[in-house]
């Protein structure tokens, strides 16, 4: 990407995430090309306003295309476009302050079968669902007091990195018009066994050495704990 030329348009193939992010960075890529380790025949493709369209092949096409290396090419993309209807759900359990609230949240979709392989959707995220359900289920039995609203929520297209994680997006935006101050609590693929770490994000005015001694607090220093900076998508 250092022989990038400013005033000429690119298609860039990339074989790794990493690539494909660093290339999302560059104005002039009008097309990235990502080669995915497998023999599917079905390409993604993901076009967004502020960011270069995303075109996911198998890496035996994105052999015959690298023999275009360095040379001008010429793309025609022909699409079908359906409309789909996707819902979230949620329950509010009020508070005595209801311009506040606390959101418990766990998507509930999954990425089903890719090529024959499955995902641990028991895990990503029925689990998630699950304790939000559980959560729900004990605030009501025990008629909790809350100083403010308590949303469990549950959202839908967090999977779908080309549908952009919408569910959440759309949902933050009607929580945006009623509340003056959002605590966000994600769960997302707890439980699973023989795992030995505890992957945790956070984003806006959350302090990262209070929130660490809460998890480690809670679990009795039983996991290693390791902060990304992607588990706030939801």
């Amino acid at each position: 990407m250092d022989k990038i030329k400013n005033d000429e348009k690119y298609a860039f193939i990339a074989y790794n995430w990493d690539d494909v992010n660093k290339a999302k960075l560059h104005s002039n890529i009008s097309i990235i090309i990502f080669a995915e380790d497998s023999d599917s025949k079905k390409s993604i493709i993901e076009i967004n306003n502020n960011s270069p369209a995303l075109i996911i092949i198998n890496k035996f096409l994105a052999e015959k295309l690298i023999t275009f290396t360095n040379q001008k090419v010429s793309i025609e993309l022909s699409l079908d476009f359906e409309d789909i209807l996707l819902e979230n759900i949620y329950m509010t359990y009020k508070g005595k302050n209801s311009k506040d609230t606390i959101v418990l949240t766990a998507h509930y979709d999954a990425t089903g079968s890719t090529n024959g392989m499955f995902s641990k959707g028991i895990i990503d995220n029925g689990s998630g669902v699950a304790i939000v359900l559980e959560l729900l289920q004990k605030t009501i039995e025990n008629n909790s007091n809350s100083n403010m609203d308590i949303i469990f929520s549950f959202v839908n297209s967090e999977e779908q990195m080309y549908l952009n994680i919408l569910g959440s997006k759309f949902f933050n935006q009607f929580l945006k018009e009623d509340y003056n101050n959002i605590l966000n609590i994600k769960l997302d693929s707890l439980g699973e066994k023989n795992v030995e770490t505890i992957y945790f994000g956070m984003s806006g005015d959350i302090n990262n050495d209070s929130l660490i001694e809460h998890i480690q607090n809670s679990f009795n220093d039983m996991f290693i704990l390791e902060n990304v900076d992607y588990y706030p998508s939801d």
